[in-house]
């Protein structure tokens, strides 16, 4: 398809759209990404980073389709024949149109990839409980095809949602289905389980190095300031070719000419979450959005609640998005915000059965709208996160605390934030947030462990000494691999490059926990350094004679 369009992008350059992508766009479902920030609450603490979903999306849709195209053109004849005519078996159509489809479907793919996204992004759906989902869509049939898939898990919120407006939307319904049926092609794609090309074309989109993080990286690395993400994205696009492993799997994946840029790939990205997404103001502002959305929610369902109208469950339903043709966007979120601050500056101080609930809110309300101090970070950096675990470690020793031989080499506490979001949760009476809440104040946990650097997979690897004798080491080795351009055989980025596989281990002893006392009353700055120290020796003692002793830290 010739391009109808073409929209000049500080990024990419320029993004090329056909009147299929440019219909697409302007429909109220898509517009409404204009409004959904990319990073949450992040502009709080960079002032220029606003970046869209709907500009990530287009971006997202322009290397989706390079990609795609450059995998064809690189790969040797005998791969592509074979990989075309799987697709031309896959999408149930003719072999002459096949390549055209194949580019167009990944491009799609990028372009409609976030569209089930809530406000404020993963702040709006982490506000959401696993029995708020269920209620949500309770009677919706292909949610159980989902969780079935997952093991018993529930699907990402945006990643249910998106399928269904791409099922259900009539917009798009008239767009993907006029001249040729894109929809079905979709929602396999997007389904609980893609299966042949179309868990190719998923992977363009959903991997280690994909469509979505290498759109996402540049721009908010550019908008925000922080002068991280930047590598060379077309030599990167540029190396893709098509490799079909043992089991007849088609994979896109560059080539090792291309190792310099994948390695520069995953080192800025690391730079990014340790530096922009898990700065410790802007968890700060997304944790306190996120709790104070959840606590309207759960607000909502109580009658004589004097916040019980500012917001509903439904309004988060994907049929809800666009309501009487207006969108449900940040816009709305933070106008429903005000109206909560209204009320609760009206009710604030007074003495009645909710007003613990408004001393809450009113002062959540006052960190997120007006940036004001009501609340510090037991650990504003790396330097005081280890030297307490440190301190910790020598008082156990010190005190003989029953297996103080075997403290792991990570910090303690990181072995707490994965307990606290593993399969087997910490009880709920014993998580920090419960332990140091008083009168005075409550507390905001939480944890960022389910990040990694890349995905990796544990085996074990047996190192010759003698002829006589062999070492078994456990490591770790990434799921992503290269191609070599030589030999044609695949060869896994942690063993191309140690700055890469050291990657894993620095997040292990990086910053994972993340706690903020959050007081009713503003304290001034002399107050804080004693407020944090009385709260880091609660811990201390907390997990000496507690979580330790009760072996509950153990993974």
């Amino acid at each position: 398809m010739l391009s109808e369009k073409i929209i000049r992008d500080p990024v990419l350059g320029y993004i090329h759209l056909n009147n299929l992508e440019v219909n697409i766009i302007n429909t109220k479902i898509f517009l409404r990404l204009q409004h959904i920030k990319q990073s949450s609450t992040a502009y709080l603490t960079y002032p220029s980073h606003y970046v869209n979903r709907f500009v990530h999306s287009l971006g997202a849709m322009e290397l989706s389709g390079k990609i795609a195209f450059y995998a064809l053109e690189n790969s040797p004849t005998t791969v592509v024949n074979k990989f075309l005519d799987k697709c031309t078996n896959d999408f149930a159509i003719g072999r002459e149109n096949v390549k055209e489809v194949f580019v167009q479907i990944a491009k799609l793919a990028g372009l409609l990839h976030d569209l089930g996204h809530p406000p404020f992004s993963h702040q709006g759906e982490s506000a959401l409980s696993k029995d708020d989902i269920l209620k949500l869509y309770d009677n919706d049939n292909d949610l159980q095809n989902f969780v079935k898939a997952k093991g018993g898990r529930l699907p990402k919120f945006h990643e249910f949602s998106t399928y269904c407006l791409i099922r259900d939307n009539e917009e798009l319904l008239q767009l993907l289905t006029t001249g040729f049926d894109y929809k079905t092609l979709l929602l396999k794609i997007f389904g609980h389980c893609p299966e042949g090309t179309f868990s190719t074309i998923h992977k363009i989109i959903s991997s280690d190095i994909d469509a979505d993080r290498a759109d996402f990286l540049l721009r908010d690395g550019m908008t925000s300031g922080i002068g991280f993400g930047q590598y060379d994205i077309m030599r990167l696009v540029e190396s893709m070719v098509l490799y079909e492993d043992k089991n007849g799997r088609f994979h896109i994946v560059p080539t090792t000419s291309a190792l310099s840029t994948i390695e520069s790939f995953l080192v800025e990205r690391y730079k990014m979450y340790k530096w922009l997404y898990y700065h410790p103001h802007v968890v700060l502002t997304d944790a306190a959005l996120s709790y104070l959305l959840r606590k309207l929610l759960e607000w909502s369902k109580i009658a004589a609640h004097p916040l019980r109208n500012v917001l509903k469950l439904e309004d988060f339903h994907y049929g809800s998005y666009i309501n009487n043709e207006l969108p449900f966007d940040d816009a709305v979120i933070i106008q429903k915000l005000k109206q909560a601050f209204g009320v609760c500056k009206n009710l604030y101080g007074q003495t009645n059965v909710w007003q613990d609930d408004i001393g809450l809110a009113y002062t959540l309300l006052r960190i997120f709208l007006f940036r004001e101090k009501f609340a510090k970070a037991v650990f504003k950096n790396i330097s005081e996160y280890r030297s307490f675990d440190l301190d910790l470690k020598q008082e156990m020793a010190k005190e003989r605390v029953p297996y103080s031989d075997f403290f792991p080499d990570e910090p303690l506490l990181n072995n707490y934030s994965k307990r606290t979001s593993g399969t087997v949760p910490l009880p709920e009476e014993q998580r920090f947030d419960k332990i140091l809440t008083n009168d005075d104040s409550f507390v905001l946990e939480t944890e960022r462990s389910s990040f990694e650097p890349y995905s990796f997979e544990r085996y074990e690897r047996r190192k010759p000494i003698t002829s006589e004798e062999a070492v078994t080491k456990k490591e770790y080795r990434s799921k992503f691999f290269l191609i070599d351009k030589k030999s044609g055989k695949q060869l896994f980025i942690s063993e191309l490059s140690q700055t890469v596989k050291q990657l894993l281990e620095a997040w292990r002893n990086d910053m994972q926990l993340f706690l903020y006392i959050v007081r009713f009353k503003k304290p001034n700055s002399e107050e804080w350094p004693s407020i944090i120290e009385e709260n880091r020796n609660k811990m201390k003692k907390h997990i000496i004679n507690v979580l330790w002793n009760k072996d509950l830290l153990r993974l």
